[in-house]
């Protein structure tokens, strides 16, 4: 049987041999080889080998590795092909115009190859060749495939060179050099450089970082053209300016720098989170009219509040930075929760096991305290046996300061607290007290508290979920103490008090402080605590008629007993538990859960048991608060005090008098 006859045998049909030797050359002249040993083989090994199923996979397999091939091309190379190539027919006509007819005897193919040689080339080969075929020349004509010559012009038109590369790199030839000297590299244009800058702020000032991924989510309905005309308006204002800063880049290039240069900025395909008001608004009217004039008008409305929200944020950055520069001085915290199902307990990664209901796992809630002075993050996780309300704000808040005093041996005279806009946890009379009461008991000098608009509200510490969550995807957590450990040492939540309670007799009547965004509390000359509250951070402060407070608490909060138990499914936990025992790594997890699920029940049934669940870890930390502040250096004491009245003199309004000048009387000159 012939070689062709014996593959239709190997093969399932005659294409695919035909297909394959036409593809596989190399492959071709050694299989005859190839089959000579098979058949020298032992029968039973030509029987198996033979096997169609077997010997057909891998030829599949072969052929589906050479159609993926590529020529791996850079993509500058590329685009300079097409150049070449795409004019072929007009260079083919422009060939007559050689008085020697060089030529003449080049077809559209041959002129095809040798553009694609020249220019799928590296720069610096393309050089080398080039300087090569400069020494080649004979009677200053140069030698091409077949042994041709041609002229110099017919020679540049043949490959598609321009006079600058054709000169320059011929002067160097004819001074003896052979390789291309050094070539700076074509930096970034500052067109495309400008965009990136652009991106980035825009980027940093408008995108809400998601907790379990750590993309970059642009508003709902967000659109790129949109963006690329803000962009561009933008970049035309800086024309005032400096001319340069004002160029701006293509629609395609913009969307490629967005490609390529920020993969993980992305717009929000369903609006899953809670969104301001006014966004919600203008996109319903834009989606209504296509009157381009009220189309302007709103998306003009739009860009207005997202520089409004912006300002917000740079506020809060400016802050931010104020306590890392400053650490003596400023303390800087932001507080929020991180409710996620990937928390929850027994965690196993990869996909639940098949009868397992997603509902019946132990539910987790971390709050999380990122305290930027310190760059340190503290983490505390409950099993929502406490409500998530303004008892388990302040509670954390001070577990934190507390942190912050051990680490510091002191506490800082300023105190900026930057919270979800968020009434049931946040908003409200007895997280505005706490703050009060700070600087009452002389804790704080100043509280501030600020929120960002509703909507607009993720910021640096949804960064730090983030890693968290990139940590749970790849790591197991089927106990408490390993989800603890995995999460930085993360605390349990235990030993709360009810501050609530211990405040609410002793605040004052309080209305319409759901609107301002930020709340400032400090002690004016008198002593007196103030409280003053402003709508933005570019508004001046309002003082109010009174203190939040009108008194300062007696003694100390009660202890907070867990009210949500009941509502811990500990029946429903137990059979996931059991489905998945021979899931867990070992017996000792298996068992842990066991003895906790047996703890849980006994505290959810006796109230002795509950109360020394949430004594565990409970102490009252307002009186080793009190009285921790670093203390002033006392450097005027060897200054004179007549230069602090000069200086103070240097901020007195001083009185501009204006009055009406009096006719002057004419003098006469005496005759002489």
């Amino acid at each position: 049987m012939s070689f062709e006859g014996e593959c239709l045998q190997l093969t399932s049909t005659p294409r695919k041999t035909k297909k394959f030797f036409q593809k596989n050359a190399k492959l071709n002249e050694n299989f005859p080889k190839m089959l000579d040993d098979i058949c020298c083989s032992p029968i039973q090994k030509r029987q198996e080998i033979s096997d169609i199923s077997i010997y057909n996979s891998s030829f599949e397999e072969q052929i589906v590795k050479t159609k993926s091939r590529k020529p791996a091309t850079k993509k500058h190379s590329s685009i300079l092909l097409k150049k070449a190539i795409k004019d072929i027919s007009l260079s083919m006509k422009e060939r007559n115009n050689c008085r020697q007819f060089c030529l003449r005897h080049v077809t559209t193919t041959m002129m095809q190859n040798m553009r694609y040689r020249f220019w799928t080339k590296s720069f610096e080969n393309r050089v080398e060749w080039f300087i090569d075929k400069v020494k080649e020349r004979k009677h200053q004509r140069f030698i091409i495939d077949e042994g041709h010559k041609v002229c110099a012009s017919c020679f540049r038109l043949l490959l598609k060179i321009n006079r600058n590369f054709y000169y320059k790199y011929l002067n160097k030839a004819l001074e003896g050099k052979s390789t291309a000297s050094y070539r700076n590299a074509r930096g970034i244009g500052m067109a495309r450089e400008g965009a990136i800058a652009w991106l980035q702020t825009y980027q940093y000032f408008h995108a809400d970082r998601m907790p379990d991924n750590g993309d970059m989510m642009l508003p709902f309905k967000t659109r790129k053209s949109d963006l690329y005309e803000t962009y561009v308006a933008e970049k035309i204002q800086l024309l005032e300016t400096s001319i340069k800063a004002a160029y701006t880049v293509s629609r395609a290039a913009f969307y490629e720098i967005w490609k390529t240069d920020f993969p993980k900025l992305k717009i929000k395909q369903t609006n899953s989170f809670s969104k301001c008001c006014t966004c919600v608004h203008i996109e319903r009217e834009l989606e209504k009219t296509r009157d381009p004039v009220k189309r302007e008008k709103l998306k003009q409305m739009m860009s207005v509040h997202n520089k409004r929200q912006m300002t917000e944020r740079r506020y809060y950055y400016k802050k931010r930075d104020l306590a890392r520069s400053n650490p003596g001085h400023f303390m800087s915290i932001i507080i929020d929760g991180m409710d996620q199902s990937k928390t929850n307990l027994p965690h196993f990664t990869g996909r639940l096991m098949k009868g397992v209901d997603p509902n019946s796992f132990l539910k987790t809630h971390i709050q999380g305290v990122l305290n930027h002075g310190l760059d340190s993050l503290d983490l505390y996780v409950d099993i929502n046996e406490y409500m998530h309300d303004a008892n388990l704000v302040m509670n954390i808040i001070l577990k934190s300061t507390y942190k912050a005093l051990l680490k510091n041996g002191f506490l800082q005279s300023t105190l900026y607290i930057q919270a979800d806009n968020c009434a049931r946890e946040n908003k409200n009379k007895f997280v505005l007290g706490f703050c009060e009461l700070l600087v009452r008991l002389d804790i704080f000098q100043e509280v501030h508290l600020s929120f960002l608009h509703v909507g607009h509200t993720h910021e640096d510490i949804d960064a730090s979920f983030s890693q968290l969550s990139m940590k749970l995807r790849k790591a197991d957590a089927e106990t408490m103490p390993q989800l603890l450990s995995l999460l930085n040492g993360a605390n349990q939540l235990r030993g709360l008090f009810d501050i609530k309670a211990w405040l609410e007799p002793c605040l004052n009547n309080i209305k319409k402080h759901s609107k301002p965004l930020h709340f400032k509390f400090s002690k004016d000359v008198t002593q007196k605590t103030v409280m003053q509250y402003r709508a933005n951070s570019n508004r001046p402060w309002n003082f109010t008629d009174e203190a939040i407070l009108h008194s300062i608490p007696s003694g100390q909060p009660r202890l907070l007993l867990p009210p949500n138990f009941h509502k811990i499914e500990i029946s429903a936990i137990r059979k996931n538990i059991e489905k998945q025992q021979y899931n867990f790594s070992g017996d000792g997890q298996y068992n842990w859960w066991l003895q906790y699920l047996d703890y849980l029940q006994l505290v959810k049934n006796n109230k002795d048991t509950m109360i020394d669940y949430a004594k565990r870890g409970a102490e009252w930390l307002i009186p080793i608060l009190m009285n921790k502040q670093k203390p002033s250096e006392n450097s005027n004491a060897d200054i004179d005090g007549h230069l602090f009245e000069m200086l103070d003199r240097e901020l007195d309004d001083h009185e501009v008098v204006l009055s009406k000048a009096k006719p002057k009387k004419s003098k006469k000159n005496p005759e002489n």
